[in-house]
């Protein structure tokens, strides 16, 4: 929809408020597992002025970006751009080609052919 249609500032707008919402009433956790989920973070919000948002960051966009939107948009529909597994135990080891670095589990992995990308487009 989004692809078609283009980014709407009203969609956005609603977003920002339900976001605004959620952090204003979110509930309280344990601050040792807070303060450890927002660590790795901290070298994202590397300007002095950024780092008041760390706390929001999740919840709250400021900006609409049209142009930044479409282009999400864009990849995250392409259906070259997605994963599908398939998980049987009528698989045949035959077809399964590679095996898991851990757990030794048998996979294989194969490009879409051009008629499956045609059938999602």
């Amino acid at each position: 929809m989004i692809v078609k249609a283009g980014p709407q500032e009203w969609i956005f707008e609603e977003c920002r408020k339900i976001g605004k919402i959620k952090f204003d009433f979110s509930e309280k956790s344990g601050a040792m597992a807070y303060a450890t989920s927002l660590a790795p973070l901290m070298k994202k919000f590397s300007k002095p002025e950024d780092v008041p948002h760390i706390l929001r960051h999740r919840y709250l966009q400021d900006q609409f970006d049209a142009k930044r939107i479409q282009e999400m948009a864009e990849l995250i529909a392409d259906p070259a751009n997605s994963l599908i597994f398939l998980q049987s135990k009528k698989f045949e080891d035959a077809e399964l080609t590679k095996s898991e670095e851990w757990y030794k589990m048998q996979f294989s992995m194969d490009p879409y052919g051009a008629d499956m990308l045609a059938q999602f487009g």
